[in-house]
């Protein structure tokens, strides 16, 4: 399993049985890493229910492995379930009164400094999905990786991806995504807007993980 990419891996993980069952303990071992540090970026080191987090975020995936569009986009999904399991935490223990104020970039639920309004968000957001609904699939997986903070050197390292054909989609991405907001705003506010739309309304940003779903296990 070890000599598979990331896209032959999915596609035997999708069968669940014994090979399917030893490709996605493979894909756990790749990329468990990755979502542990994005747990500790949000929660802080040492969180007792870490470990829970992360088995967590790969039970979900593996349960739902069948509605994933695109093979490649698996790291950039998991992510995106990693994100939802977080918030969903956060936003629990602080009801719960555990947590007094929200923690780490991209969960506080006042959003009390954003200086747009949800109402802006979710106007500039039907831009972003229309531009998110022209790229191809592996354009769509870039995209998101980049914006999760990794370079294109590290999401090739992450995907089957080679340097060079990242840099290109990650290119052709930014371009097609600039092309669906411009009569929105100004380039210089673009990126601005989608750091807002992560750190303040995660739960909008979350609707493009969703996309790389299918609807349904016929669609």
């Amino acid at each position: 399993m070890e000599d598979l990419n990331l896209a032959e891996l999915v596609k035997i993980a999708r069968r669940k049985n014994t090979e399917g069952i030893k490709a996605y303990k493979e894909l756990y071992t790749r990329y468990s890493t990755k979502i542990r540090y994005h747990i500790k970026d949000k929660l802080g080191r040492d969180n007792p229910e870490e470990d829970d987090l992360v088995q967590e975020v790969f039970a979900e995936a593996y349960d739902r492995l069948d509605k994933l569009l695109y093979d490649e986009a698996f790291p950039a999904w998991l992510l995106g379930i990693a994100r939802g399991k977080v918030g969903n935490y956060l936003r629990t223990k602080i009801k719960e009164g555990e947590i007094l104020t929200p923690l780490g970039d991209g969960y506080d639920l006042e959003a009390p400094s954003c200086p747009y309004s949800e109402t802006d968000i979710k106007e500039f957001f039907t831009y972003i999905r229309r531009g998110f609904g022209k790229l191809s699939s592996q354009q769509k997986l870039v995209w998101l990786l980049n914006w999760e903070g990794l370079r294109p050197k590290q999401i090739s390292q992450s995907t089957s991806i080679s340097h060079d054909v990242v840099r290109t989609q990650l290119l052709r991405a930014k371009q097609k995504i600039w092309s669906s907001t411009r009569h929105y705003c100004k380039h210089s506010e673009l990126h601005l807007l989608i750091a807002c739309t992560i750190v303040y309304y995660p739960s909008i940003w979350e609707e493009l993980y969703c996309l790389l779903e299918r609807k349904n296990k016929d669609g």
